[in-house]
Order: structure tokens, then C-alpha cells, then sequence
């Protein structure tokens, strides 16, 4: 394989008006050298592994853009693939089916005391006791914030999701989480 060219593909990224270079090969070296330049040029080696990783991954466009930064993209791959299986996103949306599981059990059993009552909404602090103890009673140590709840509640109530309805300071869930 010829040696990669970073100052080359600055170059061509520049002429295309690009704000990204990146060199793609079936692999790189490691070398001290080649990442001297790719961090002088501003450029990312992207290997086919790192490639078909980001594919299997279904990466957004935000994932690739954080991938790619001057150096080997192995180097921060690793980041993207565990904020995906264990950073914000995933603690919101775990949060949000907590709550919606919990505060669907309270609206349901509400209504089976008495029917012709109001279902109650949750707050922000009642989602964040219920949500508390749903994750202690999974095993994990770390409590919810109130920032993570807010989150959670705005995932509920968008339109595209459509599980919850907000009203002032308290949320409604709308279905089940079996629908």
C-alpha cells in the first residue's frame, strides 16, 4: 500500500470547500509519524473496518461528524459506539419507558378506584421518585436528574411519539406502553 497522503487530501478538501478530509483504505498503521501529519493537516484515516462499523451502527450524521476528527478514527470510534449503547441517549429513552410504564399504572389503577376521576399527572418530582426506584429495583446505583427527567417528559410529549400530553407542570401518558 502507498503511504497516505494528508496534506493531499487537505488539499482536495479545501478545493471542494469542504470543512472534512478524510482518507479511506483497508487499513492503517499506527504510526507516530502518519498521525503527526493527519493532526497537521486536519485530516481523518478512516479504515474499511471503522467504515463498516459506523454502517452496522446505523451512525447519524452527528455520530460520523464526531468520528471524524484529524487522526485515526479508531481513536474515537470506540466513543461513538458506547455513547450509543450506554450514554444520554440511551439513559433518556430508558427513563422515558420507566416513567411511562409508571405513570400508565397510576393513571390505570385511578381510574379502577373511581371512574369518574381525574387521572392524575405526573410532576417532575413524582417521575423522578417513580423513576428512582424502577432503577434501583434494575440494580443501578445512579439516581435520575431533574434534567434527565425534563428529557424524558419532552421525548414523551412530541408529536412523533405521542405517548404523553403536558399540561403547566405535570405530564398525562396518553397510551400504554404496550401500544
Amino acid at each position: 500500500m502507498t503511504q497516505p497522503d494528508a496534506a493531499e487530501a487537505a488539499r482536495e478538501a479545501a478545493a471542494a470547500n469542504g470543512d472534512r478530509a478524510v482518507l479511506v483504505g483497508p487499513a492503517f498503521s499506527d504510526e507516530l509519524e502518519l498521525l503527526s501529519e493527519l493532526q497537521r493537516h486536519r485530516v481523518t484515516a478512516l479504515s474499511v473496518p471503522d467504515l463498516k462499523t459506523l454502517l452496522h451502527l446505523n451512525a447519524t450524521a452527528l455520530e460520523v461528524q464526531a468520528v471524524l476528527q484529524p487522526g485515526y478514527a479508531c481513536d474515537v470510534l470506540g466513543d461513538a459506539v458506547w455513547e450509543r449503547s450506554h450514554g444520554r441517549a440511551k439513559r433518556i429513552a430508558t427513563l422515558a419507558a420507566l416513567i411511562q410504564r409508571a405513570g400508565w399504572e397510576a393513571q390505570r389503577t385511578a381510574a379502577e378506584q373511581d371512574a369518574g376521576a381525574r387521572a392524575p399527572h405526573l410532576t417532575v418530582d413524582a417521575a423522578m421518585l417513580l423513576a428512582d426506584e424502577a432503577l434501583r429495583a434494575a440494580g443501578s446505583a445512579t439516581a435520575c436528574t431533574r434534567e434527565d427527567v425534563d428529557a424524558a417528559f419532552a421525548h414523551l410529549c412530541d408529536p412523533l411519539v405521542g405517548t404523553a400530553v403536558r399540561t403547566d407542570e405535570s405530564v398525562g401518558i396518553t397510551q400504554s406502553p404496550t401500544t
